[in-house]
C-alpha cells in the first residue's frame, strides 16, 4: 500500500492546486480531498445521486457525518458533472483511458507526478 505524508505548507497547497488548475477532475479530487476528512477510497466512489445542495453548496454524508464542500467547490464539481454528463448513478471520479472508477493507486500516482512537477519538497 502507498503510503502518503501530509502537506504541511500552504504553500505547497497552492503549488499543487495551481498544477491541477487545466486538470478539472484531478482538481476536484485534491480540493476534496485536502479541504475534508474523507478516505480516499470514499471520495473515488461518489456519485451525484451521493450529493445533497443546500443553497448554492453541495455536501454528503459519511458515517453519519455531513460533509459540506465550499462554495468554488461545489461550483466547480457542479459544471464538471454537466460537462461530462455524469449521470446520477456513475461515478464521479473515473479514469479518463478505461471510463473506470479511478483507484487508489492511481490517484496516488497522479498526486507524485503533480509534486514531481510543482517541485515540492519531501516532508
Amino acid at each position: 500500500m502507498n503510503k502518503s505524508n501530509p502537506i504541511i505548507q500552504i504553500s505547497d497547497i497552492e503549488k499543487f492546486k495551481s498544477y491541477f488548475e487545466h486538470h478539472e477532475r484531478d482538481w476536484l479530487l485534491f480540493s476534496i480531498g485536502i479541504n475534508t476528512p474523507v478516505k480516499t477510497n470514499t471520495l473515488l466512489s461518489l456519485k451525484p445521486s451521493e450529493l445533497n445542495r443546500e443553497e448554492n453548496l453541495y455536501y454528503f454524508i459519511v458515517n453519519n457525518h455531513t460533509i459540506y464542500l465550499s462554495e468554488e467547490i461545489s461550483d466547480r464539481l457542479r459544471a464538471y458533472i454537466v460537462e461530462h454528463a455524469i449521470s446520477d448513478d456513475e461515478y464521479i471520479f473515473k479514469s479518463t483511458k478505461t471510463k473506470r472508477v479511478l483507484t487508489r493507486q492511481q490517484f496516488h500516482r497522479i498526486l507524485t507526478d503533480a509534486k514531481k512537477m510543482s517541485i515540492i519538497r519531501e516532508y
